[in-house]
Protein backbone atom coordinates (compact mmCIF):
# COMPACT_ATOMS: atom_id res chain seq x y z
CA UNK A 1 0.00 0.00 0.00
CA UNK A 2 1.38 3.36 -1.02
CA UNK A 3 0.52 6.43 1.03
CA UNK A 4 1.13 10.14 0.87
CA UNK A 5 0.30 12.54 3.68
CA UNK A 6 -1.49 15.65 2.51
CA UNK A 7 -2.81 18.74 4.20
CA UNK A 8 -4.93 21.11 2.12
CA UNK A 9 -7.51 23.26 3.88
CA UNK A 10 -9.83 25.93 2.56
CA UNK A 11 -11.62 28.76 4.28
CA UNK A 12 -9.65 29.02 7.48
CA UNK A 13 -8.23 32.48 6.79
CA UNK A 14 -11.50 34.09 5.68
CA UNK A 15 -12.89 36.24 8.47
CA UNK A 16 -14.40 39.23 6.63
CA UNK A 17 -15.08 42.35 8.66
CA UNK A 18 -17.66 43.66 6.17
CA UNK A 19 -20.56 42.14 4.30
CA UNK A 20 -19.33 38.85 2.87
CA UNK A 21 -19.99 36.99 -0.35
CA UNK A 22 -21.74 33.66 0.20
CA UNK A 23 -20.02 31.21 -2.13
CA UNK A 24 -22.41 29.04 -4.14
CA UNK A 25 -25.56 31.05 -3.36
CA UNK A 26 -27.62 33.01 -5.82
CA UNK A 27 -27.22 36.78 -6.29
CA UNK A 28 -28.43 39.39 -8.73
CA UNK A 29 -26.70 42.52 -9.89
CA UNK A 30 -27.31 45.61 -7.83
CA UNK A 31 -29.46 48.30 -9.38
CA UNK A 32 -27.86 51.34 -10.93
CA UNK A 33 -24.73 49.67 -12.32
CA UNK A 34 -23.30 51.09 -15.52
CA UNK A 35 -24.20 48.84 -18.48
CA UNK A 36 -20.51 48.25 -19.30
CA UNK A 37 -19.78 47.13 -15.73
CA UNK A 38 -22.77 44.79 -15.73
CA UNK A 39 -21.67 43.24 -19.04
CA UNK A 40 -18.11 42.81 -17.77
CA UNK A 41 -19.21 40.96 -14.65
CA UNK A 42 -21.63 38.68 -16.48
CA UNK A 43 -19.01 37.86 -19.14
CA UNK A 44 -16.29 36.81 -16.67
CA UNK A 45 -16.79 33.21 -15.39
CA UNK A 46 -13.93 33.71 -12.94
CA UNK A 47 -16.08 36.28 -11.15
CA UNK A 48 -19.53 34.75 -11.44
CA UNK A 49 -21.56 32.20 -13.40
CA UNK A 50 -25.26 31.77 -14.09
CA UNK A 51 -25.54 28.04 -13.36
CA UNK A 52 -23.49 24.87 -12.90
CA UNK A 53 -25.49 22.07 -14.49
CA UNK A 54 -24.58 18.46 -13.75
CA UNK A 55 -25.67 15.13 -15.22
CA UNK A 56 -23.85 11.83 -15.40
CA UNK A 57 -23.00 12.56 -19.02
CA UNK A 58 -22.24 16.27 -18.91
CA UNK A 59 -21.20 19.14 -16.66
CA UNK A 60 -21.40 22.67 -18.01
CA UNK A 61 -21.25 26.27 -16.88
CA UNK A 62 -23.89 28.76 -17.98
CA UNK A 63 -23.07 32.44 -18.34
CA UNK A 64 -24.17 34.82 -15.60
CA UNK A 65 -27.21 37.02 -16.11
CA UNK A 66 -28.17 40.21 -14.26
CA UNK A 67 -30.91 38.38 -12.31
CA UNK A 68 -28.95 35.19 -11.72
CA UNK A 69 -25.32 35.03 -10.60
CA UNK A 70 -23.31 32.62 -8.45
CA UNK A 71 -19.83 33.28 -7.09
CA UNK A 72 -18.15 29.85 -7.07
CA UNK A 73 -14.47 30.52 -6.27
CA UNK A 74 -13.71 31.18 -2.60
CA UNK A 75 -10.45 32.81 -3.70
CA UNK A 76 -12.14 35.45 -5.87
CA UNK A 77 -11.00 39.00 -5.27
CA UNK A 78 -13.85 40.55 -3.24
CA UNK A 79 -12.85 44.01 -4.43
CA UNK A 80 -13.93 43.03 -7.95
CA UNK A 81 -17.46 42.41 -6.69
CA UNK A 82 -17.73 45.10 -4.04
CA UNK A 83 -21.07 46.90 -4.27
CA UNK A 84 -22.26 45.09 -7.39
CA UNK A 85 -24.20 42.11 -5.95
CA UNK A 86 -27.56 41.90 -4.21
CA UNK A 87 -28.53 38.72 -2.37
CA UNK A 88 -31.69 36.87 -3.37
CA UNK A 89 -33.60 35.32 -0.49
CA UNK A 90 -35.07 32.01 -1.63
CA UNK A 91 -38.21 32.46 0.50
CA UNK A 92 -39.21 36.10 -0.07
CA UNK A 93 -37.29 37.08 -3.18
CA UNK A 94 -36.17 40.19 -1.32
CA UNK A 95 -32.52 41.14 -0.71
CA UNK A 96 -31.70 40.19 2.91
CA UNK A 97 -28.98 41.86 4.91
CA UNK A 98 -25.65 40.12 4.47
CA UNK A 99 -23.66 39.05 7.51
CA UNK A 100 -20.04 38.00 7.61
CA UNK A 101 -19.96 34.17 7.79
CA UNK A 102 -17.24 31.93 9.11
CA UNK A 103 -16.33 29.73 6.15
CA UNK A 104 -16.71 25.96 6.27
CA UNK A 105 -13.44 24.08 5.96
CA UNK A 106 -12.46 20.76 4.39
CA UNK A 107 -8.99 19.30 5.01
CA UNK A 108 -7.46 16.41 3.07
CA UNK A 109 -5.20 14.77 5.65
CA UNK A 110 -4.07 11.65 3.80
CA UNK A 111 -4.43 9.80 0.50
CA UNK A 112 -3.50 6.18 -0.25
CA UNK A 113 -3.34 3.78 -3.15
CA UNK A 114 -4.01 0.12 -2.26
CA UNK A 115 -3.02 -2.50 -4.82
CA UNK A 116 -2.96 -3.28 -7.63
CA UNK A 117 -4.05 -6.87 -7.19
CA UNK A 118 -5.47 -9.64 -9.31
CA UNK A 119 -8.62 -11.39 -8.13
CA UNK A 120 -9.54 -14.73 -9.67
CA UNK A 121 -13.10 -14.97 -11.02
CA UNK A 122 -14.99 -17.82 -12.62
CA UNK A 123 -14.16 -16.59 -16.10
CA UNK A 124 -10.72 -15.05 -15.67
CA UNK A 125 -9.20 -12.31 -13.54
CA UNK A 126 -10.20 -8.94 -12.13
CA UNK A 127 -7.56 -6.22 -11.82
CA UNK A 128 -8.26 -3.84 -8.92
CA UNK A 129 -6.74 -0.66 -7.49
CA UNK A 130 -8.32 1.41 -4.70
CA UNK A 131 -7.63 5.05 -3.92
CA UNK A 132 -8.65 6.22 -0.44
CA UNK A 133 -8.91 9.79 0.83
CA UNK A 134 -9.13 10.82 4.49
CA UNK A 135 -10.95 14.11 5.07
CA UNK A 136 -11.81 16.36 8.00
CA UNK A 137 -14.87 18.60 7.81
CA UNK A 138 -15.54 21.67 9.95
CA UNK A 139 -19.01 23.12 9.39
CA UNK A 140 -18.58 26.55 10.96
CA UNK A 141 -20.61 28.48 8.40
CA UNK A 142 -23.64 26.30 7.82
CA UNK A 143 -25.15 23.01 6.76
CA UNK A 144 -23.83 21.41 3.57
CA UNK A 145 -23.62 18.22 1.57
CA UNK A 146 -20.16 16.89 0.57
CA UNK A 147 -19.50 15.10 -2.71
CA UNK A 148 -16.70 14.23 -5.13
CA UNK A 149 -16.09 13.38 -8.76
CA UNK A 150 -13.17 12.03 -10.80
CA UNK A 151 -12.16 12.99 -14.31
CA UNK A 152 -10.02 10.43 -16.13
CA UNK A 153 -7.47 10.28 -18.94
CA UNK A 154 -7.40 6.62 -19.91
CA UNK A 155 -5.98 4.13 -22.36
CA UNK A 156 -7.03 0.50 -21.81
CA UNK A 157 -6.20 -2.17 -24.38
CA UNK A 158 -6.17 -5.95 -24.78
CA UNK A 159 -3.74 -8.11 -26.78
CA UNK A 160 -4.63 -11.63 -27.94
CA UNK A 161 -2.47 -14.70 -28.40
CA UNK A 162 -2.72 -14.32 -32.18
CA UNK A 163 -1.08 -10.87 -31.93
CA UNK A 164 -4.22 -8.82 -32.63
CA UNK A 165 -5.28 -6.00 -30.29
CA UNK A 166 -8.52 -4.46 -29.10
CA UNK A 167 -9.12 -0.99 -27.63
CA UNK A 168 -11.12 -1.14 -24.44
CA UNK A 169 -11.15 2.59 -23.67
CA UNK A 170 -9.43 5.63 -25.15
CA UNK A 171 -10.47 8.96 -23.66
CA UNK A 172 -8.20 10.74 -26.13
CA UNK A 173 -10.86 10.07 -28.76
CA UNK A 174 -13.54 11.93 -26.77
CA UNK A 175 -14.59 15.48 -27.59
CA UNK A 176 -13.69 16.75 -24.13
CA UNK A 177 -13.03 15.76 -20.50
CA UNK A 178 -14.39 12.40 -19.33
CA UNK A 179 -15.99 11.63 -15.97
CA UNK A 180 -15.06 8.32 -14.36
CA UNK A 181 -18.24 6.26 -13.91
CA UNK A 182 -17.81 3.77 -11.07
CA UNK A 183 -20.01 0.71 -11.53
CA UNK A 184 -23.53 1.35 -12.81
CA UNK A 185 -24.08 4.56 -10.82
CA UNK A 186 -25.09 7.38 -13.17
CA UNK A 187 -25.09 10.14 -10.55
CA UNK A 188 -22.76 12.99 -11.54
CA UNK A 189 -21.32 13.31 -8.02
CA UNK A 190 -20.60 10.63 -5.43
CA UNK A 191 -21.52 11.47 -1.81
CA UNK A 192 -18.55 11.73 0.52
CA UNK A 193 -20.77 11.84 3.60
CA UNK A 194 -24.37 12.47 4.58
CA UNK A 195 -25.71 15.99 5.12
CA UNK A 196 -23.52 17.96 7.53
CA UNK A 197 -25.34 20.18 10.03
CA UNK A 198 -24.18 23.68 10.88
CA UNK A 199 -21.42 23.50 13.48
CA UNK A 200 -20.86 19.79 12.86
CA UNK A 201 -17.31 18.47 12.56
CA UNK A 202 -16.37 15.04 11.29
CA UNK A 203 -13.83 12.75 9.69
CA UNK A 204 -14.75 10.99 6.48
CA UNK A 205 -13.27 8.14 4.44
CA UNK A 206 -13.77 8.37 0.67
CA UNK A 207 -12.71 5.38 -1.49
CA UNK A 208 -12.53 5.08 -5.29
CA UNK A 209 -12.24 1.60 -6.77
CA UNK A 210 -10.78 1.03 -10.23
CA UNK A 211 -11.32 -2.34 -11.88
CA UNK A 212 -10.74 -4.13 -15.17
CA UNK A 213 -12.04 -7.62 -15.98
CA UNK A 214 -9.61 -9.91 -17.82
CA UNK A 215 -11.34 -12.88 -19.46
CA UNK A 216 -9.59 -16.06 -20.54
CA UNK A 217 -11.12 -15.62 -23.99
CA UNK A 218 -13.03 -12.94 -25.87
CA UNK A 219 -15.04 -13.77 -28.99
CA UNK A 220 -13.25 -17.10 -29.21
CA UNK A 221 -9.75 -15.62 -29.04
CA UNK A 222 -7.39 -16.32 -26.14
CA UNK A 223 -6.38 -13.21 -24.20
CA UNK A 224 -2.62 -12.71 -23.78
CA UNK A 225 -2.40 -9.44 -21.82
CA UNK A 226 -4.20 -6.26 -20.78
CA UNK A 227 -2.61 -2.82 -20.42
CA UNK A 228 -4.03 0.09 -18.39
CA UNK A 229 -2.59 3.61 -18.33
CA UNK A 230 -4.71 6.15 -16.46
CA UNK A 231 -4.49 9.48 -14.70
CA UNK A 232 -7.33 10.64 -12.47
CA UNK A 233 -8.17 14.05 -11.06
CA UNK A 234 -10.38 14.09 -7.95
CA UNK A 235 -12.51 17.10 -7.10
CA UNK A 236 -14.20 17.68 -3.74
CA UNK A 237 -17.26 19.95 -3.64
CA UNK A 238 -20.04 21.03 -1.32
CA UNK A 239 -23.48 22.59 -1.64
CA UNK A 240 -25.65 24.30 0.96
CA UNK A 241 -28.91 22.95 -0.47
CA UNK A 242 -28.58 20.50 -3.41
CA UNK A 243 -32.36 20.14 -3.60
CA UNK A 244 -32.68 23.88 -4.38
CA UNK A 245 -30.61 24.13 -7.56
CA UNK A 246 -32.28 27.41 -8.50
CA UNK A 247 -30.60 29.18 -5.60
CA UNK A 248 -27.58 27.01 -4.71
CA UNK A 249 -24.83 25.36 -6.77
CA UNK A 250 -22.02 22.92 -6.03
CA UNK A 251 -18.68 24.66 -5.45
CA UNK A 252 -15.13 23.33 -4.96
CA UNK A 253 -13.59 23.09 -1.49
CA UNK A 254 -10.11 21.81 -2.35
CA UNK A 255 -7.67 22.15 -5.18
CA UNK A 256 -7.79 19.10 -7.52
CA UNK A 257 -5.88 15.96 -6.53
CA UNK A 258 -4.17 13.97 -9.32
CA UNK A 259 -3.24 10.27 -9.17
CA UNK A 260 -3.12 7.20 -11.40
CA UNK A 261 -1.56 3.90 -12.46
CA UNK A 262 0.24 2.18 -15.32
CA UNK A 263 -0.25 -1.61 -15.32
CA UNK A 264 0.34 -4.53 -17.65
CA UNK A 265 -1.17 -7.92 -16.83
CA UNK A 266 -0.25 -11.10 -18.70
CA UNK A 267 0.83 -14.72 -18.43
CA UNK A 268 4.01 -15.44 -16.47
CA UNK A 269 6.49 -18.07 -17.56
CA UNK A 270 4.63 -20.60 -15.39
CA UNK A 271 1.44 -19.93 -17.34
CA UNK A 272 -0.37 -18.16 -14.51
CA UNK A 273 -1.72 -14.62 -14.65
CA UNK A 274 0.47 -11.98 -13.07
CA UNK A 275 1.16 -8.25 -12.98
CA UNK A 276 4.11 -7.84 -15.34
CA UNK A 277 4.51 -4.06 -14.97
CA UNK A 278 3.27 -1.67 -12.34
CA UNK A 279 3.73 2.02 -11.69
CA UNK A 280 1.63 4.10 -9.34
CA UNK A 281 1.21 7.86 -9.57
CA UNK A 282 0.82 8.99 -5.99
CA UNK A 283 -2.03 11.39 -5.10
CA UNK A 284 -0.75 14.94 -5.36
CA UNK A 285 -2.65 18.15 -4.68
CA UNK A 286 -2.41 20.37 -7.76
CA UNK A 287 -1.40 23.96 -7.03
CA UNK A 288 -3.70 25.40 -9.69
CA UNK A 289 -6.34 27.06 -7.51
CA UNK A 290 -9.94 25.99 -7.17
CA UNK A 291 -11.61 24.54 -10.27
CA UNK A 292 -15.12 23.53 -11.28
CA UNK A 293 -14.87 20.11 -12.97
CA UNK A 294 -16.39 19.94 -16.46
CA UNK A 295 -16.97 16.87 -18.62
CA UNK A 296 -18.53 15.95 -21.98
CA UNK A 297 -19.20 12.24 -21.41
CA UNK A 298 -18.39 9.47 -18.93
CA UNK A 299 -16.12 6.45 -19.12
CA UNK A 300 -18.95 3.90 -19.30
CA UNK A 301 -20.72 5.58 -22.21
CA UNK A 302 -17.44 6.12 -24.02
CA UNK A 303 -16.35 2.50 -23.54
CA UNK A 304 -19.65 1.26 -24.93
CA UNK A 305 -19.26 3.54 -27.93
CA UNK A 306 -15.76 2.07 -28.42
CA UNK A 307 -17.23 -1.47 -28.31
CA UNK A 308 -17.46 -1.68 -24.53
CA UNK A 309 -15.43 -2.72 -21.54
CA UNK A 310 -15.25 -6.50 -21.11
Amino acid sequence: MAELRLVAARGEQRRPAVDAIAIGRRYRLAEGLAPEQARRICADPDLAIGAYRLTGERAEIMAAEPERLFVWDADVDPAALHGVLTAVDAQTGQPPALSPPVANRLTLTAARLAGPELQATGAGQRLVLTAAFELEWHGHAGAAQLAAVELVQSTRSMRFEDGSERCLLDTGAADGPVRYAQGDDDQPLRPVAGPQAKGENGRHHYPVELAQRIPEQLHGKAVAEVTVLEKYTSYFLHCDAPQDSANHIWVPLLMPVMWGWSIRVGRRTDGEWGILRRKLFMPTSQDVGLELPLWQTDSRRLARAQEGLV
